[in-house]
Order: C-alpha cells, then sequence, then structure tokens
C-alpha cells in the first residue's frame, strides 16, 4: 500500500515537473505595448476602460491559459471596472502581466486565490492615483507647455508649430508608455511598495 502511494506521488510530481514553465519575452510586452495604443477605442460608461485594456493583454493570457476555462476566468477578472489616465495605464498593464504569468505557472491544484484577487486589488489601487498624476503631468503641464510653444511657432506662420507640437508630445508620451509597460512587468507587486516608499506621486505632482 505504502509502495503504491509512492508511486502515486512521484508519477504527480513529474507531472508537475514536464509542465512547461510559461516566460513572457521582450517580444510578448511589445505587442502588449502596441496594442494599448488602442486602448481608448471601446471605452464606455458601464466598464470603462476594461475592455480596451484586456484587448491589450489578450494574446499573453491566450499564452498563459492554453485551457479556455482558465483562459476565460482570466478574461472575467480584467473585465471589472477599470479607467485611468491612458497615458499611464502601462506600468499597470506591466504589472498584471507578472501576476498572471505566476499564476499561470504555480502546479496545478495549487491555491491561487490569493494572487488572482491581487490583480483587480492592485489594478483598483493604483487607477485613481495614476489619474491624478496623468491629469496633472499631461493635461496641465506637458500638453499646455508644448500647446503654447507650437501655437506662438504657428502664429509666426510657421507650420512647424502643430507639427512641433505633435511630434514632441508623442515622443514623450509613447516613449514613456513603452519603456513603463517594462517596467510594470519587472516591478510587478512590488511596484506599490516602490510607489509608497519614494512618495514620488506626491513628488511628482508637487512639482507639475
Amino acid at each position: 500500500m505504502e509502495e503504491m502511494k509512492m508511486q502515486m506521488e512521484n508519477t504527480a510530481s513529474e507531472t508537475l515537473r514536464e509542465r512547461p514553465e510559461v516566460k513572457v519575452t521582450n517580444k510578448d510586452i511589445r505587442k502588449v505595448f502596441f496594442r494599448s495604443l488602442f486602448e481608448m477605442c471601446t471605452i464606455n460608461y458601464e466598464r470603462f476602460q476594461s475592455l480596451g485594456y484586456l484587448y491589450s493583454i489578450a494574446p499573453l493570457l491566450r499564452k498563459f491559459y492554453p485551457d479556455k476555462e482558465r483562459r476565460a476566468e482570466a478574461c472575467k477578472r480584467h473585465m471589472e471596472m477599470f479607467n485611468t489616465h491612458n497615458s499611464l495605464l502601462n506600468p499597470i498593464m506591466g504589472t498584471s502581466i507578472a501576476i498572471e504569468e505566476k499564476i499561470a505557472n504555480m502546479p496545478e491544484g495549487a491555491d491561487t486565490k490569493d494572487l488572482e484577487a491581487s490583480v483587480n486589488n492592485i489594478k483598483v489601487g493604483l487607477m485613481g492615483p495614476f489619474a491624478g498624476l496623468g491629469d496633472s503631468i499631461i493635461g496641465a503641464t506637458i500638453i499646455p507647455i508644448l500647446g503654447a510653444i507650437g501655437a506662438g511657432m504657428a502664429l509666426d506662420g510657421s507650420i512647424a508649430g502643430p507639427l512641433f507640437f505633435l511630434i514632441v508630445y508623442n515622443a514623450i508620451d509613447k516613449g514613456f508608455r513603452y519603456y513603463s509597460t517594462f517596467y510594470g512587468y519587472r516591478k510587478g507587486v512590488s511596484i506599490l511598495k516602490d510607489i509608497k516608499t519614494s512618495n514620488i506621486i506626491q513628488k511628482i505632482s508637487e512639482g507639475s
């Protein structure tokens, strides 16, 4: 009886070891970044940005969860109401990817409830502060400054005015969003600790 029990345990262990680990690549994160540029196309007054958020990370959910039931559960997690400044949603997406990767790589039968709950908890915890941060930095600082410079050039009859605004603004916005997607993935859950200890949101808001 003991031998049979040991054989069953060994078989289960071998099955778990044979399961390949799912690993996110730089190409995967770049794909999420490019899809996130269309995130606002599906905004609505019921769930706001949730559908666009799900669209952005959908390729990785397919990679993490080949099983349709688990993938459907992951999709439901990301269909909860979500709304933040669109320029600052990428670090939150990166964090979501990191947590989903952990869930996907846990052994079958393992308790993943806490990690699954943390996905939305972190999104809810960050979307408010990041919305305020985006309004302060983007809406109240960068856009007015660049717009004023571009308008001054345009008043002199130069077509460089609007081109200056579009090029510089998009370079800042898209550059930050690209980098912050990788940053959010690398930091994962620890992004909350970094934000809290550095007090960065308050510092940037005051600086703006």
